[in-house]
């Protein structure tokens, strides 16, 4: 079987060189050509092997295991393992990136600030990350220790024994110390705040914002706008009513999401 793939693949990479300026050759479905003036298809063994050149791009494929495409700009795109791979290729970026869904994760791109940053991962164990400029070094060995950066809403995320302890920090300047993740933590930085999850939490930034939550997610109430005129008041006792003040404007619910009203007359 290999040997007779290694053959389509060579007669479609040299047969289609000494076409005539417009041609066919149709011996369905065993082998297909088509040539005119700035356009090459070829097909074998009823479309499972199939190579294309139109308009600078060159595409060839061997269904449904390898699909590939070279561009005008010299990118390059690729899908194998019946989709479950992909890999892309970007020089104008220094960008190429390859994924083997969902166990492996290589990606390397020239920042615009230009900075080369490059991030790998290999689940579920194994993950990390470089830079030329050494800012987002890093390296993680589930669950035993690690670091991580940028990680979902996080900018950074370091861990011992997780769930045991973590300590994350977010681009807000936020750093969030975890004892049991996510039952118990102490944040700090741009506010205050901890929690006891799901029994009790609270957070604060002064002047501007405070909220808590008793048994979660039951009770919730908040603050926002502390530094305005006319701040924001709601609270929540999920999923029975809530309700949302803000100067003239009111806003309650009933039974959420079925019933709500809300009103501002000021402006009618």
């Amino acid at each position: 079987m290999a040997r007779l793939l290694g053959s389509i693949v060579l007669l479609l990479l040299t047969g289609s060189g000494c076409a005539s300026p417009s041609s066919e050759i149709n011996l369905a479905p065993l082998y297909l050509r088509s040539t005119v003036p700035g356009v090459q298809r070829t097909e074998a063994l009823g479309g499972l092997a199939r190579f294309e050149e139109a308009g600078g791009h060159t595409r060839w494929a061997l269904n449904p295991l390898l699909w590939r495409e070279r561009r005008p700009d010299g990118s390059l795109q690729a899908d194998f393992a019946v989709l479950l791979g992909r890999y892309e290729h970007d020089p104008e970026r220094n960008r190429t990136r390859t994924r083997i869904f969902p166990l492996y994760l290589f990606e390397t791109e020239r920042r615009p600030d230009g900075v080369q940053d490059t991030d790998w991962l290999l689940l579920p164990f194994f993950a990390g990350g470089s830079s030329s400029d050494k800012e987002e070094d890093y390296f993680a060995f589930f669950p035993l220790w690690g670091r991580l950066k940028n990680v979902l809403a996080w900018e950074e995320v370091n861990f011992v024994m997780f769930p045991l302890w973590a300590h994350t920090r977010k681009q807000t300047g936020t750093q969030t110390t975890h004892w049991f993740w996510p039952f118990f933590g102490y944040s700090r930085g741009r506010g205050e705040g901890w929690h006891l999850w799901p029994f009790f939490g609270e957070w604060e930034v002064p002047g501007r914002e405070r909220s808590s939550y008793l048994l979660w997610p039951f009770w919730n109430q908040s603050e926002t706008d502390l530094d305005k005129p006319h701040p924001r008041k709601s609270w929540f006792l999920f999923p029975f009513y809530g309700r949302i003040e803000q100067d003239d404007y009111t806003a309650s619910t009933w039974l959420w999401p079925f019933l709500g009203r809300a009103e501002r007359p000021s402006t009618g």
